[in-house]
Formats: structure tokens, C-alpha cells, sequence
């Protein structure tokens, strides 16, 4: 693919943006298990019923196949073309397993069943996976018990075969933990941010500034015509937006700024300084580094490295900092980690002197990813997410506490409405005198893909985390709200 892009000279740029990963992308690399489906090719002379139409239908599969190959972002005009073959002939188990997988990895995941149920009846055996791709659409659906059921039949049929995928497990003990917060109440609510907001793209990383009155998020829609999509998944770079608090809603955001919405991938993380300094991720920086841009005459400057020692050969991916300035928490990669990505910690000593990294270790880090990492004002509270055995998703929401000596507690859950059967990350409680938090989700509901959320807090659960805080370890049911369908508005 070539990048014709006239607002860069410096070639190298231009070659580097073939190779930098979104900040999203960089999250869910360690979790694309199931994502990893059979590849399944359609028979001619099976597909053919007549010759009318069958030229027409036949080119619709190929192409079809190679924009699915291509990378997510073109999904929705694969799909396009496999419903185009599928007018012509409906009754093929291998097309509609191509449209099942294409909706459940794509944006629209609510409209893979039918087709991965088709697909099963024509041909139970149609590929190795069936059941398990069925299974991840119930549960995306929130149909737990059709879920385990078809969990329970892949592990019967496979689990001594080369074809298992061991993730089953880790599926089934997530649908037992939502059924299990189904009966938990909860005075909490959760709201999508709304269309001035969100898009049909992905929306996250929410940071509210300026004491409650401006929103920064980041975004991969199309924000002009000499943009490209990203090799790493033909989705379109990532941007910085902004939106104005207007009454009881948001003012239709836009771009933060020159400097935050190149052709490069820039991802807001954290906003201090009463709205004047931004830490950003940025994917064509070293592995993925994070910088910092001020807020000078009335713009955004040019991100650039901090004086903090963060950033390493490995990838930092979020930041948080306590109010007064002196104690970082922030994630990485590196390759000493506890797991995939750890938290780690570092604090002022004076001025302009950190101390070296310190990983937070266990309970906090596990094997598997820690992410998204936010921290109380006074820096005795941590939440993160985590796609830890125990959640009732991909990513959940976590918090800890640290007691008078310094030590964490156990991570806790913190239930249903923040956390869902998707992937819930970015979870950033207001701390401007609003009973709210903001999150991101690619939960059933939304405008598409990840789309941002306003939850009102229940206090209760921050409190009850405190009191027990110094038992070092937080009973999960504690946390655990009633399902209660998520409990999803939209403005």
C-alpha cells in the first residue's frame, strides 16, 4: 500500500506510519485467541445452483475474502459482498460462517448469530470452531446458559483433539461469573456518551478537564481526505477530539488540535495542570511511548518526551498521576514483567528527579494484561482493567487500595454496571464534584466498536473497598451489581 500524504516532506515519517500501532491495537495483540478463526474456503461447484447470477455471486466471495484478509477496518465491506453472494444462494454453510465471523470480529457482533446458527445447521462441522465462534456470540448477546452450552459441547467434542482451544475455559468461567452478579442490585446507572460523542468507529480513552467542562478522547474515525488506514488493521489512525460540557450534554466534538490529529496514531491519556498539560500515547514513538504536549496561547504544542523516566524499548500504554504531582502509575510491556503488561510506579524525589520504575508485582500484576491505570487524587486507590481469570469479559474493571504501610490490596471487581460481557476499559472517576465516571466499551448498545460511557458512581463500593483495605484482600461480592441488562441508555 502506498501513503501519498502532502502535509509531510520527511519520508521517514511517511514510512513509519506503515509500522506504529494504535494505542487499542497494542491493548488487545495478547487477546486475539479467538480471533484467530479457521480459515474456511467456499466449494464452486458446492455454491453453483444456476447459472444466472453465479459469475456475479462467485467475484462477490472473493472479494469478499480479500478484504476480510485485508484487516478489520474493511470487515463491513466484506460483509457487503458476502451478503451480495448469499442472495444468490443462502443454504452454504461456508458463506455464512464468513458472514457470522465478519460481523462477530467487526463491529457489529449482534448479528453474527443467525448466520453462525445457519452455518451449524447446514453443516455441523463446517469448521472445528463452530461452536465455540456460536458460543462467543451468545455470550456477547448476554444469553449465558445458550453460551455455556455450546462452550460445553466444543470442549466434549474437541478437548482431546489438536484442534482445542484451551480459551473455552477461560469463556465458560466468564459467563459463570455473570450469572453469578445477576442477582446483585446496584442504585448505579450506565448512559452512553451519545452521538455528539461517539461514532460508528472506535471511541475511548475519555479524560475529563478543566474542572468537569471539557472532554478529550481519542477516536479512529475519518477526520479528512489525506488520511490512509493503518496497515496493522485497516482502521483509520487515531486522533485527540474534544467536546464542550453544554447544559446536561456535550457540544459535537471535534479535533483537539493540529498537533494532536496528525496522520500519525496519538491517543489522549491523562490531562493536569488545571487543562495544561496533556500526556498522550504515541504509536510512532520508540515502541509506542508516551509524551506531553502543553497548552500554550490558546493551543496544543508538538508532543514531545518528558523529563519522567518512562518510557523504555517496550511500550507504555497509559498514565495517571496524583493531584499533587508526585507519584506516576503508568503501564508497560517490559520484558521482566509479572505478565503481558504490569503497572508500575514511580515517585518525585525532588524537582526534576524520579525514581527508577518499580513495578507494583502481585496481587496487583498477574500474567495476564494490566491496563487502562487511573489513580485517586490522594494516590491511595488504583482502578485498572484486566482480562484476568475471574471477570465476566475480555477486560474488566478492577481497584485496589493501599493500607498505611504501603501495600495493595487485592484487586476487586467492581461489577456490573462498569464492567459487561465485552471489553470495558479506561476507567477515569470525575473527581470535580460530579457523582460520575467515564469509561469506554465495546458492549452491545453502542454506535460501534468501542463507544464512551457515563456512569453514575455508587460510593458504596469505594467505601466498602477502604474499610477492608487493610485486611489486604476485598471480598468480590462486595462488587457485584445485578446484570439487569446492563443497564444501557442512550442520550
Amino acid at each position: 500500500m502506498r501513503y501519498i500524504i502532502t502535509i509531510f516532506k520527511d519520508q521517514n515519517i511517511l514510512q513509519m506510519k506503515k509500522y506504529l500501532l494504535a494505542l487499542i491495537i497494542s491493548m488487545f495483540i495478547p487477546l486475539s485467541v479467538l480471533n484467530s478463526q479457521v480459515s474456511v474456503d467456499v466449494s464452486k461447484s458446492d455454491f453453483k445452483l444456476e447459472d444466472e447470477g453465479f459469475k456475479d455471486a462467485w467475484k462477490n466471495i472473493k472479494e469478499g475474502d480479500q478484504l476480510f484478509k485485508s484487516g478489520e477496518g474493511l470487515y463491513p465491506e466484506a460483509i457487503e459482498c458476502y451478503l451480495l453472494a448469499n442472495e444468490y444462494n443462502g443454504n452454504n454453510a461456508e458463506l455464512n460462517y464468513k458472514i457470522g465471523i465478519s460481523y462477530l470480529f467487526g463491529s457489529e457482533p449482534l448479528k453474527s448469530l443467525d448466520y453462525l446458527l445457519k452455518a451449524y445447521e447446514l453443516k455441523p462441522d463446517v469448521t472445528h470452531d463452530i461452536l465455540l465462534l456460536t458460543g462467543r456470540s451468545y455470550q456477547y448477546r448476554g444469553d449465558y446458559g445458550k453460551a455455556i452450552d455450546c462452550y460445553n459441547m466444543y470442549s466434549d467434542k474437541y478437548v482431546s483433539t489438536d484442534s482445542f482451544n484451551p480459551e473455552v475455559n477461560n469463556l465458560l468461567n466468564q459467563c459463570i461469573m455473570a450469572i453469578e452478579m445477576a442477582g446483585m442490585e446496584s442504585s448505579s446507572e450506565i448512559f452512553n456518551a451519545g452521538m455528539n460523542i461517539n461514532s460508528e468507529y472506535d471511541d475511548y480513552s475519555p479524560v475529563i478537564s478543566n474542572e468537569g467542562m471539557l472532554l478529550y478522547f481519542t477516536t479512529r474515525r475519518i477526520i479528512g481526505e489525506n488520511r490512509d488506514r493503518q496497515d496493522s488493521d485497516m482502521k483509520w489512525d487515531e486522533n485527540i477530539y474534544v467536546s464542550t460540557r453544554d447544559g446536561d450534554g456535550w457540544s459535537p466534538a471535534g479535533p483537539a488540535g493540529e498537533k494532536l490529529s496528525t496522520v500519525l496514531n496519538e491517543g489522549v491519556l491523562s490531562v493536569v495542570a488545571n487543562g495544561q498539560l496533556m500526556y498522550i500515547y504515541a504509536g510512532y514513538e520508540g515502541n509506542g511511548d508516551i509524551l506531553q504536549s502543553e497548552f500554550l496561547r490558546g493551543k496544543w504544542n508538538t508532543p514531545v518526551q518528558s523529563e519522567m523516566n518512562l518510557n523504555s524499548k517496550y511500550r507504555e500504554t497509559s498514565i495517571s498521576l496524583t493531584e499533587d504531582g508526585n507519584e506516576i502509575f503508568f503501564t508497560s510491556d517490559k520484558r521482566k514483567n509479572v505478565g503481558g503488561r504490569d503497572i508500575y510506579f514511580i515517585k518525585r524525589v525532588r524537582r526534576n528527579k524520579w525514581t527508577k520504575p518499580y513495578n507494583l508485582g502481585d496481587p496487583v500484576n498477574t500474567e495476564y494484561n494490566e491496563e487502562s491505570v487511573c489513580v485517586s487524587p490522594d494516590g491511595d486507590t488504583i482502578w485498572f482493567s484486566s482480562n484476568r481469570p475471574g471477570g465476566m469479559g475480555g477486560y474488566d474493571i478492577y481497584m485496589s487500595v493501599k493500607d498505611e504501610i504501603g501495600l495493595w490490596s487485592d484487586p476487586v471487581n467492581i461489577g456490573i454496571p462498569a464492567n459487561s460481557q465485552s471489553n470495558d476499559l479506561f476507567y477515569n472517576p470525575v473527581v470535580h464534584g460530579r457523582n460520575e465516571a467515564w469509561l469506554a466499551s465495546d458492549r452491545p448498545g453502542g454506535y460501534g466498536g468501542f463507544d464512551i460511557y457515563i456512569m453514575n458512581i455508587n460510593h458504596a463500593i469505594d467505601s466498602l473497598a477502604k474499610t477492608k483495605a487493610d485486611t489486604l484482600s476485598i471480598e468480590i461480592d462486595t462488587a457485584r451489581i445485578k446484570i439487569d441488562t446492563l443497564g444501557i441508555y442512550r442520550k
